[in-house]
């Protein structure tokens, strides 16, 4: 059995049954205009691990949702990639100068660095020109 932290199981139900076929960058910027209703709570961990699970159904499905993301980031944002992967390329995006990882982002930060992680994806996927719609 799926726990919805935060929110009811009908009303998680009705959240999955709206996104289905929606196209993908109108998806995620729903879910970013509301991320504790997708997460339970507004925490930037819990946002890497939604958008994760999004690239598995992604991947699985035939599209590739953060493939060549960090490369992206790296290329066009100067963003250098490092073992810690594209959470922490996002986080030194929004925070630059500060040696912040993606467990230990202060409560205050967590909204920020949400932002920037959807306007990241946002704009990488509008670049590649990405059409793609989230399975249904």
């Amino acid at each position: 059995m799926i726990k919805h932290v935060g929110i009811s199981r009908r009303k998680a139900q009705t959240v999955a049954y709206k996104l289905d076929g929606t196209p993908l960058r109108e998806a995620l910027a729903l879910v970013a205009k509301r991320p504790g209703i997708y997460t339970g709570r507004v925490r930037f961990d819990l946002m890497v691990v939604f958008i994760q699970g999004v690239d598995f159904a992604e991947t699985r499905n035939g599209g590739e949702l953060l493939a060549g993301f960090s490369a992206w980031m790296e290329e066009t944002r100067g963003v250098r990639y490092n073992e810690l992967g594209w959470p922490h390329q996002v986080l030194r995006a929004a925070f630059p100068g500060q040696d912040v990882r993606p467990h230990l982002v202060a409560e205050g930060q967590h909204d920020h660095a949400i932002s920037t992680l959807f306007a990241l994806l946002d704009a990488y996927l509008a670049e590649r020109g990405d059409a793609g719609t989230l399975p249904g």
